[in-house]
């Protein structure tokens, strides 16, 4: 999408006909990026007698270990007897000043140097604490609500755009969000933390992701560019001494949770069947773990590639 114009775009990405195209596309391409995948996992090995079964389950040993560690933080801080506490204390700074400290994803992004991020620091240093503690309440209660509700029938049974069409709240809803400061990667970072079980992160690298398995279908749109990435047709970058590009190309940080977390499914449902060739069982407790770590290395297929998208060496 172009950020100047996506108006056209949105309308067209949740159209049944565009969806079954997209389909189409994340299913021929994950089947092909899987043995292109599994190939370079296994030249990376030193043995000639590992199996590529053997060489899957270390990979996902490692990420749900790290990914055990990693949510820690997040449990400890977004438990809701913390969040409840917070609200029972009425200290709107209390909770912003360890937010700061004690969230990894704000932290992170208060430490960045990023000259991108620079803007964002700002607009969070000028927050009104009590819109921030409102805004995380907000978004954490919705999230339990619905993580409440879909543990109630059978997840695996949901495979239509339709089923997650309560997950539309979540981008629409401006009391799930401060404007400039808390946004989707944040939010969605944030649940995928908490319950990764039924919620995904709509981050850089699953975006990107998104972005390489759909890659022959960019020019449907009216943009003709990618729903998955947003081309900052904004600022101008070719007045840039050595530059090799004229337009960013950043993720596409408004593009609807329902429609993500939809695709999101997808990818888990082909994911089930691939790994079911190679007699690896996963397990639905890390149901989107598994589709970021297939994501991740579909990006790291791709590393040149993401360099160029965002004008240099840049965070990944």
């Amino acid at each position: 999408m172009k950020r100047s114009d996506t108006s056209k775009d949105f309308e067209r990405i949740q159209q049944d006909e565009h969806v079954e195209i997209v389909i189409k596309a994340i299913d021929e391409k994950t089947n092909k990026y899987f043995k292109r995948i599994t190939s370079s996992l296994m030249s990376e090995t030193t043995s000639a007698f590992v199996s590529e079964q053997f060489v899957w389950s270390q990979v996902f040993s490692e990420n749900i270990e790290k990914y055990n560690k990693d949510a820690k933080p997040y449990l400890n801080f977004f438990s809701e007897e913390s969040m409840d506490e917070f609200e029972e204390i009425d200290d709107p700074k209390a909770f912003k000043s360890e937010l700061k400290k004690d969230c990894p994803i704000i932290r992170k992004s208060l430490m960045s140097k990023l000259e991108e991020m620079q803007e964002w620091k700002e607009q969070f240093t000028c927050s009104k604490p009590n819109e921030l503690l409102d805004a995380f309440a907000n978004f954490l209660d919705f999230a339990r609500n619905y993580v409440s509700e879909v543990s109630k029938i059978n997840y695996d049974d949901l495979h239509a755009l339709e089923d997650f069409k309560e997950l539309c709240a979540f981008s629409e809803d401006p009391d799930y969000g401060l404007q400039s400061v808390i946004g989707a990667g944040i939010k969605t970072t944030v649940l995928y933390n908490l319950n990764p079980q039924y919620l995904n992160k709509s981050v850089r690298r699953t975006l990107y992701g998104l972005y390489f398995l759909t890659i022959d279908i960019h020019e449907i749109l009216p943009s003709r560019t990618s729903e998955f990435i947003m081309m900052d047709d904004t600022k101008g970058y070719a007045s840039k001494r050595g530059s090799s590009y004229n337009l960013k190309i950043e993720h596409n940080y408004w593009y609807p949770f329902n429609l993500f977390m939809f695709y999101s499914k997808y990818i888990y449902d082909k994911l089930i069947v691939l790994f079911k060739d190679l007699k690896i069982n996963l397990d639905t407790k890390y149901r989107y773990v598994y589709v970021n770590i297939f994501l991740e290395l579909i990006c790291k297929e791709h590393q040149e590639a993401i360099k160029t998208m965002m004008g240099g060496d840049q965070d990944l």
